[in-house]
């Protein structure tokens, strides 16, 4: 992960993470969050780059390239995974609160049966709404 100075395109910091960044990051206050490779979500100091936290999630072999970009809120974190698993965690801290797993495909006739989540999980009041890329949506 490289943040870069918009003004002159000069590298403010780098920092090394285990895995390719495969999603948009989300910059919110002071913290970049964002998913590498498969099963890892980062919280990196906008400042610096210093590793704030990280989350770890069930692992998988097989995923779409391109991910969801974390969705964030005041208080809380939400994270998607390639292997259809949702995680909430306090956006501060990184303590994790919850997980689910979007698994399966919608009724009906479906085009596909990736269970990838491909879209932005989206925060909206006291809910999270999050799918995968197979059409099975959640609240």
């Amino acid at each position: 992960m490289t943040a870069l100075d918009p003004a002159t395109g000069g590298v403010i910091w780098t920092q090394a993470l285990r895995s390719t960044g495969t999603a948009s990051p989300t910059v919110y206050g002071d913290l970049v969050y964002m998913v590498a490779g498969s099963q890892e979500a980062w919280a990196l100091d906008t400042k610096t780059g210093r590793i704030e936290w990280r989350l770890a999630a069930t692992p998988d072999v097989n995923n779409v390239l391109g991910g969801p970009a974390p969705a964030v809120s005041d208080k809380y974190a939400v994270f998607a995974f390639g292997s259809g698993e949702v995680q909430g965690a306090f956006r501060k801290g990184g303590l994790r609160m919850w997980d689910a797993q979007i698994a399966g495909r919608r009724d009906g006739l479906a085009q596909s049966s990736v269970s990838d989540i491909t879209g932005d999980p989206v925060i909206y009041g006291d809910r999270v709404y999050v799918a995968n890329h197979s059409g099975r949506m959640a609240a």
